[in-house]
């Protein structure tokens, strides 16, 4: 039977193409303009019928429902959702209860074999219900990329062309995930790394953080007719007077874009004064000025500065906060991901250069801290932490040749493969040069390579052309997937927890089969021993919002100052 009615996505007067029953209360119709909708059943006694239904109808018949002798209370007739149009479910508790599961192909990559995940859809589903105007802040690995494509797929018509900000090294990243997700024609996608590339006629655009700061970068994007902005890594811009911020800020309001989609693992780092920008952007009316936010919401520490969330207000805060921003974490939505398990081995410094080299360090450090106890105001936190940075190399070094000896036991006793996590560049090479001396053939991979050569170096070490990858912490912790290797050494530590969590979430994500191990090496009674006791003491502590907060020693001066001078107070 082929009834003739108006279609409830795009209202042209269409047949229902074919019909698929959905359990026992509810029933599928494919009409032939390409829609489909889910409806109730309704039994004829249930119908003020007028005419024959039975018969084909190609005269626009449309049966009143009888909602009385039903009982709901619809002003028209049971509306569900629109499997191809990422409308809202209005149907009655009662009914979505025994709503069956049904998959839309919206969310089907473009080989049609690979879906998302229940949560990813859900994270889908919320980002609709907020009119595309959210943050998605789900931990580290949970597919943020993939829930932020499938929005704009099943919203092309009002979200496209999109710009989408991501860091440089992820831009071809992202281009594949749009040929994986959204369309294999690269004609529709491009990653930008000329202003060249800015021209009209592309449905989704990809483009450095760094470049939307310049103004030829501005004026150009004002000829794309952007519906959308996709933001990764949105804490990047959270202070406000960065260029990158208010390039960002200037465009959403000189484009009039209406429809912003952030990501974020790791949306408050260290003070909730820096969630302020982020919700600045979504819900501007909301959070207008950040001394209004601070006097609302935040408290001061003994200092006076408002950093902290007002513990009476908590609960108000992630209340109204909820509305834009969605977080799960792994444990609750992953259930089958193996388990991750962070290994310390403790190792000794024998070298008596290395020894000599590190206290003498420690002495003109606490000569320089000594200097500057009296003049508090003059205390820079980045020549602390300039201090600091030459203590860790000296400590780097220092792990090089036991370091070498867990990796070459490692590679003879088991054919899986390797990433060494580290900080210096010193260490990268002197680690690499030895690995490729003993024919290891390893790869390396910093924030030296282009964005070109670190999508080679992946494909290469994913593949397994490759054992042995010797990569920046860093460079590694932003959009790559490595989940093909489930064994890394970290020689040297970041003074940022959510860095190393970003690291570890570049092996620990969906895709995952085996058991991840990732291996911290410490050198006894130098800077790494007391910064994994801070790290571990920090991670202790609950953020208050529940969204991401964590350690960050960069931005708390009096835990740097703390920490100093426990360190220089430690010879080796």
């Amino acid at each position: 039977m082929k009834l003739t009615q108006e279609c409830p996505k795009c209202h042209k007067i269409a047949k229902i193409q074919a019909e698929f029953p959905m359990g026992a209360s509810f029933i599928t119709y494919v009409y032939t303009c390409g829609h489909s909708e889910l409806k109730l059943k309704i039994k004829t006694q249930d119908l003020n019928i007028t005419k024959d239904v039975t018969k084909d109808n190609d005269n626009g018949f449309k049966p009143e429902l009888n909602l009385k002798a039903l009982n709901l209370n619809y002003e028209d007739e049971i509306k569900a959702w629109d499997c191809e149009g990422g409308s809202i479910p209005e149907l009655h508790e009662a009914y979505i209860k025994n709503l069956p599961l049904f998959i839309s192909s919206s969310f089907y990559g473009t080989d049609n074999k690979k879906r998302a995940y229940d949560f990813q859809i859900d994270g889908i589903k919320f980002a609709e219900s907020t009119q595309l105007n959210c943050l998605i802040a789900d931990a580290m690995g949970l597919g943020k990329t993939i829930q932020a494509l499938i929005a704009l797929k099943r919203n092309a018509v009002i979200a496209l062309p999109a710009l989408i900000i991501v860091k440089g090294a992820t831009l071809f990243q992202w281009a594949h995930e749009f040929s994986e997700w959204i369309s294999k024609d690269f004609g529709k996608c491009i990653p930008i790394t000329s202003r060249l590339h800015l021209t009209p006629g592309y449905e989704v655009y990809i483009l450095s953080m760094d470049m939307l700061g310049k103004q030829d970068i501005q004026d150009k994007l004002l000829t794309l007719n952007l519906k959308t902005v996709v933001i990764d890594e949105v804490q990047n811009f959270k202070d406000s007077s960065a260029k990158r911020t208010k390039g960002l800020i200037s465009l959403i309001k000189n484009a009039n874009i209406k429809y912003k989609i952030a990501l974020s693992g790791t949306p408050i780092k260290n003070k909730v004064s820096e969630y302020f920008t982020i919700l600045n952007i979504l819900a501007p009316s909301h959070f207008y000025d950040l001394s209004a936010f601070k006097f609302r919401w935040l408290v001061p520490n003994e200092k006076g500065v408002y950093t902290r969330l007002n513990p009476l207000k908590a609960e108000a805060f992630k209340e109204l906060t909820s509305q834009w921003i969605i977080r799960r974490e792994r444990h609750e939505v992953l259930k089958n991901l193996p388990p991750l398990t962070r290994d310390y081995q403790i190792i000794e410094i024998d070298d008596i250069n290395i020894r000599n080299s590190y206290n003498r360090t420690l002495d003109l450090f606490k000569n320089y801290l000594d200097d500057q106890k009296n003049s508090r105001s003059g205390i820079n936190s980045t020549e602390i932490l300039g201090w600091l940075a030459k203590l860790r190399a000296i400590t780097g070094q220092a792990k090089c040749k036991p370091a070498l000896e867990w990796i070459i036991d490692f590679l003879e006793s088991s054919d899986e493969s390797l990433a060494i996590g580290i900080q210096h560049h010193s260490v990268r090479d002197t680690l690499y040069y030895v690995l490729e001396v003993k024919g290891l053939k390893p790869l390396k991979l910093s924030g030296e390579d282009s964005v070109y050569r670190k999508t080679d170096i992946v494909r290469e070490f994913t593949r397994g052309n490759a054992r042995v990858l010797v990569i920046n912490s860093l460079a590694g912790g932003v959009g790559l997937n490595l989940q093909t290797c489930a064994q890394a050494l970290v020689l040297e530590r970041q003074w940022n927890s959510a860095d190393e969590e970003q690291f570890e979430g570049r092996f620990h994500r969906d895709g995952q089969k085996q058991a991840v191990i990732i291996t911290y090496m410490i050198a006894k009674g130098t800077i790494d021993e007391f910064f994994h006791e801070l790290v571990n003491k920090k991670r202790n502590i609950l953020a208050e919002t529940g969204i991401g907060a964590v350690f960050d020693l960069n931005n708390d001066i009096d835990s740097l100052l703390e920490f100093s001078n426990t360190i220089v107070n430690h010879k080796i």
